[in-house]
């Protein structure tokens, strides 16, 4: 008992002495100062209804609203002007033993690698290697997704798949039998044990409506495999972490060791810690990476977007991956009212574009993109507790009133 309460106390003093550490002022620019101060000492709080998600009058300072939403650690990375404009970091990488959030600790990017799943197809389309509206059994080699009476008409393409217009069946997480060894990427697309998820067949006709499907992105991921004959992060290596010098990101779980000890673990609501997840497919929810390194991606392609580069994407096809594709209703993203591009969500609210995507690892891992293209501006918010996506609106309301960015979604 008095080794667990010394522990305890440890594990106190060190998040005492982070929160301390972490909101001392660092050598920016004064304006940037401010800026940080106030995001720090107050925030926009939020309240979550059955009807939705609406801002109230009142504010906090960030660490009383991580305590109220249970959340252990935090990161946040700033663009302004297409550049990294500042990064910091909050709380701890697990509840229960020492170890302080910092900004090389990565997290688990969860649904987010469907964006960064996106970009690698479109890096390939570009290259005339996919066609984006072809039949996507065309590039499928070890299966292929078998014909019902809703591949008539239309044949799913890859253009479906990005889009969650696939007619794939949607489900969360990972589900299997937890006491058999890890389904294989062909089982979780098949349905076969151990998994226990529906097959990828088809359930509506492709291009019929938007619905999100996790097992849509494993299909692209068996595409892209089937095709190179290597590892998911192996081409992402290739295509993006290496021309953007991403030393902090991966596909592959378990850490390298030498990242291990940076490794923000998920919590439970409770604040209890969690599983990391890491037998799903990895193009669904697999990418790890730190805030400071997913600012690298956003920055690249806002300035693909605005012509000013195409180290991964031209102008051409940034425009094609943030055109929309079908409008996604709103209850499926607590009222928020975005439309789809390809393999990104778009806000078309404001004056400006935006885009983002948002993902969450059950039990408590919750990562969130936002940018500006035409004002190179934007947002990356990790959290480690599992209902940290209330606290990345709140940061992201906050953030788009210092900022000024216009969308009236975030913020009243």
């Amino acid at each position: 008992m008095k080794a667990k309460l010394k522990l305890e106390c440890i594990s106190v003093l060190i998040f005492v002495i982070l929160y301390s550490c972490s909101f001392a002022q660092e050598d920016y620019s004064p304006v940037v100062q401010a800026n940080i101060k106030t995001l720090e000492n107050d925030i926009f709080k939020f309240a979550f209804t059955a009807r939705g998600i609406v801002q109230t009058d009142e504010s906090a300072p960030l660490s009383e609203r991580m305590d109220e939403y249970n959340i252990p650690g935090l990161s946040i990375a700033v663009i302004n002007n297409n550049k990294l404009e500042w990064a910091r970091a909050y709380g701890v990488l697990r509840n229960d033993s020492p170890g302080t959030v910092t900004e090389k600790s990565i997290f688990q990017a969860a649904s987010v690698s469907k964006f960064i799943t996106a970009i690698i197809v479109l890096h390939y389309v570009e290259e005339g290697i996919f066609d984006l509206d072809a039949d996507v059994n065309t590039y499928l080699q070890s299966w292929k997704i078998p014909d019902n009476e809703y591949t008539k008409e239309n044949k799913v393409t890859l253009r479906h798949l990005l889009s969650h217009t696939s007619g794939l069946p949607s489900y969360s997480g990972t589900l299997r039998d937890e006491n058999a060894a890890p389904p294989t990427l062909a089982q979780y697309i098949k349905g076969e044990y151990p998994a226990k998820n529906a097959a990828a067949i088809p359930e509506f006709k492709a291009g019929d409506h938007w619905s999100y499907s996790n097992i849509g992105y494993a299909v692209i991921q068996l595409i892209l495999e089937d095709t190179f004959r290597q590892s998911l992060n192996d081409i992402a290596d290739k295509v993006i972490f290496r021309p953007l010098h991403m030393n902090s990101s991966t596909f592959n779980y378990p850490l390298k060791k030498k990242w291990q000890k940076e490794e923000a673990y998920p919590h439970k609501t409770d604040k209890t810690v969690g599983s990391p997840e890491q037998e799903m497919p990895r193009a669904m929810g697999g990418f790890c990476t730190t805030p400071s390194d997913m600012s690298k991606i956003l920055i690249e392609l806002m300035k693909a977007y605005t012509g000013k580069s195409e180290k991964i994407i031209s102008q051409k096809t940034a425009l094609q991956m943030f055109k929309s594709e079908a409008q996604v209703p709103p209850e499926a993203l607590g009222g928020l009212s975005l439309e789809m591009g390809l393999g990104v969500f778009l806000d078309t609210s404001g004056a400006s574009l935006a885009f983002l995507h948002h993902g969450h690892n059950s039990p408590g891992t919750v990562f969130l993109v936002f940018a500006i293209p035409e004002k190179g501006q934007g947002a990356v918010i990790a959290a480690n507790g599992n209902i940290g996506d209330r606290l990345y609106l709140e940061v992201l309301a906050s953030l788009s009133s210092l900022y000024n960015w216009e969308s009236g979604q975030f913020f009243k």
